[in-house]
């Protein structure tokens, strides 16, 4: 085998090389975004929204059948809480006002303008065992996207 780094069997390793590279790293091209507006799967996982009025939620995983490992789970939610649950969240949020938050693209109009007001204990409230949940609540609509990921 020669030095040369043009030399065939070195260009053939690096294409293996590459070609492992890209399977490992790239995702799976068929990642299904399930759009649903049910709310029990919601409530039995963040139970602080109490009973909605509606919402309309994504969820997702990356699991690839090509790398064993463990599965993250994501939930994106736009969800109408009953009043009284807006203002009890609302206690929970910082005053100063935030952007519209990002969601996934298949409910990205659900979100109002806003303002939309977030913070560390409105996301306490929200997250459970098991899921780590970032909420921001528009509370003029009393409207609450919340962005989560579970194990």
């Amino acid at each position: 085998m020669s030095c040369n780094p043009a030399s065939p069997a070195k260009r053939f390793a690096a294409l293996v090389l590459c070609g492992v590279a890209a399977a490992c790293s790239s995702p799976p091209a068929d990642i299904v975004r399930e759009t649903r507006t049910d709310t029990a799967p919601l409530t039995s996982r963040f139970p602080a929204i109490g009973t909605p009025v509606g919402a309309t939620w994504v969820t997702w995983n990356n699991a690839d059948p090509r790398v064993p490992g463990p599965t993250t789970y994501r939930i994106d939610a736009v969800i109408t809480l009953q009043p009284q649950t807006a203002r009890a969240l609302a206690d929970l949020t910082n005053p100063a006002q935030v952007p519209p938050p990002e969601v996934a693209p298949e409910i990205r109009v659900e979100v109002s303008d806003g303002p939309f007001a977030t913070g560390p204990a409105l996301n306490d409230a929200l997250s459970t065992p098991g899921w780590a949940a970032t909420g921001y609540l528009d509370s003029a609509r009393n409207q609450l996207v919340v962005n989560a990921t579970g194990d």
